[in-house]
């Protein structure tokens, strides 16, 4: 009897140790916050926009706050300030990436998405950069492409001018042509199978609400994908990540056949150039693998981020409709029916420029970006152990009211001044900030622009069957919009 007392005794102490374990943090100057359940910590509470628990959260814990996920513990940064001090003024303890396996398991570490900080990724980012700005994203040579396409945008609306129209695919046609001319020089026709596969692949991955969301979970609480139902659906991740490597492994491979160093004029040749001729003959990480997911990336990144933003920024135009009035008189007494939009317009519209960046602020385009310490780091009074998951909640800053007030208020005069020009806002950080910014956002912003404009200085825009919604959409690395249907009027 004795003994199954002290057995009894001996597995309740374990117990209470175990517990005392759980429910200590990992050093006693740790960011405050809840630690929720033993084994699940605060996973079932989350919601389907985590986002918005961690802003309501940081109520009662503050700006820097930690969270227990899993058995791991997660520090979460709010604001714009400790997000910026962070990121960008102690970059170098807080660019780390925390292994994403919902990603990783197909990319594994190439690319630079999920890359972790080192000497390699900064490499690989510098190189990115230069490629992209001398291969199309210089001012002048994006503008040229983004209404190149903006043209085959407005022609195949004004074909369905007059009846209901889905927006969406049509939009992603319009960001993914971009981007395909400068990562592989070259547009694709609307009917082109592959082009259709690509831009089907990435609408399950980013827009198909139950894939994103459990994406999020999962990059949040990465057991879960051995739980059904997040296995099945970790399953068709998979499927669909390796459909897009292996359509960029193609175009590698035909990049490789027919590469002539005297007539480079893309991305993918530019890489190419460089494994050849360049520092990538000393520098193993310019590979053929390394090229299809630098390049997959960059193009899903794009073609994602600006369809979203264009259909977000129609959605609240049919939303707020007093806005479309005021946005089509501007964009008709700067530009008339005939003239040509152009980066260098913004100064005469400003209140478009206002309505954008409301938008942008509004329906943040990416509401959480993941990054881990490289080393035991202090934020404020908060130390933070190495190898932490830190994620940044760029939609708490961007509907941090001490910033912004009434943050849920859609207000794009809040960004014009006394005098009524645009101001603009370094603290809406749609692309992140730091090391890890995304390097597309100088073409993001002006497709967005000219995009946008073009369309409103062609067509009145009205809804059908009630108003797009606002809310319960797709969350993942993207915040993307349901498909919506409007109707389209020519002026």
């Amino acid at each position: 009897m004795e003994s199954w007392w002290t057995i009894i005794c001996t597995l309740c102490a374990l117990c209470i140790a175990w517990l005392w374990s759980w429910w200590t943090k990992p050093h006693p100057r740790f960011p405050p916050g809840p630690r929720g359940l033993p084994i699940v910590g605060m996973a079932p509470f989350l919601g389907p926009e985590p986002q918005v628990t961690f802003k309501k959260l940081s109520e009662n814990y503050g700006p820097v706050m930690s969270i227990r996920l899993g058995m791991k513990d997660v520090v979460v940064l709010n604001t714009y300030e400790v997000i910026n001090q962070a990121y960008v003024k102690q970059a170098s303890e807080f660019s780390g990436r925390q292994d994403l396996f919902v990603y990783t398991q197909v990319t594994q570490d190439y690319g630079i998405t999920f890359k972790d900080y080192s000497d390699e990724f900064r490499r690989q980012k510098n190189f990115g950069m230069q490629a992209l700005k001398r291969h199309g994203m210089s001012n002048k040579e994006m503008e040229k492409r983004i209404l190149r396409e903006s043209k085959f945008l407005i022609e195949k609306l004004r074909r369905q001018a007059g009846s209901p129209i889905n927006i969406v695919p049509l939009l992603y046609q319009f960001s993914g042509n971009v981007v395909a001319s400068i990562v592989l020089g070259k547009r694709f026709e609307d009917n082109d199978p592959t082009f259709l596969l690509l831009l089907k692949t990435l609408k399950i991955l980013f827009a198909d609400k139950k894939v994103a969301n459990s994406i999020m979970m999962m990059m949040l609480f990465q057991n879960l994908r051995y739980v059904p139902p997040f296995s099945t659906t970790n399953q068709t991740i998979k499927e669909q990540l390796q459909i897009l490597s292996d359509i960029f492994q193609q175009f590698v491979d035909d990049r490789n056949a027919n590469f002539k160093e005297t007539d480079v004029n893309n991305f993918m040749d530019a890489f190419i150039n460089e494994k050849l001729n360049g520092a990538g003959k000393s520098d193993s990480s310019f590979s053929d693998q390394q090229l299809v997911v630098f390049a997959r990336d960059i193009f899903a990144a794009a073609t994602e981020a600006v369809s979203c933003s264009i259909g977000w920024a129609i959605i609240c135009l049919l939303h707020y409709p007093k806005y479309k009035k005021v946005l089509m008189k501007e964009i008709s007494e700067c530009l008339g029916r005939d003239g040509q939009p152009s980066l260098s317009s913004k100064d005469q519209l400003p209140k478009t420029c206002a309505f954008l960046q409301e938008v942008s602020r509004f329906r943040i385009l990416a509401p959480m970006v993941h990054h881990k310490t490289t080393s035991d780091a202090v934020l404020y009074e908060y130390l933070i152990p190495k190898s932490t998951q830190v994620t940044g909640n760029l939609y708490g800053a961007a509907w941090d009211k001490d910033t912004w007030p009434q943050p849920e208020v859609f207000n794009p005069e809040r960004h014009i001044d006394e005098e009524g020009k645009f101001v603009f806002s370094p603290k809406i950080i749609p692309f992140s900030i730091g090391p890890r910014f995304c390097m597309g956002e100088s073409l993001g912003r002006a497709e967005v622009f000219l995009g946008f404009v073009s369309v409103l200085q062609h067509f009145d825009i009205s809804s059908v069957n009630g108003l797009p919604p606002l809310e319960g959409c797709s969350t993942n690395i993207v915040y993307s919009p349901k498909d919506f249907e409007i109707v389209l009027t020519p002026l």
